[in-house]
C-alpha cells in the first residue's frame, strides 16, 4: 500500500504511514519516534521496536 504513495525526498514517512493506517481503519501505537535512522535502527536490531524504512 505504501508503494501506491508518491514518493518523498526525507525519511520523514509518519504522514504517509499515518494516512496508510487510517485509510485500512488502523491506528498505530507510537511509544517512540526517531529522528536519527542510525539510532531506530541499533534499536530494531536490539529487538525494542519496528521500523519503516525508505527503500
Amino acid at each position: 500500500m505504501l508503494a501506491a504513495r508518491p514518493h518523498a525526498d526525507s525519511y520523514d514517512l509518519r504522514p504517509t504511514t499515518d494516512q496508510t493506517f487510517a485509510t485500512t481503519g488502523l491506528q498505530p501505537i507510537v511509544v517512540l519516534k526517531g529522528g536519527e535512522m542510525d539510532a531506530v535502527l541499533r534499536l530494531v536490531e536490539r529487538g525494542l521496536g519496528s521500523r519503516s524504512c525508505p527503500s
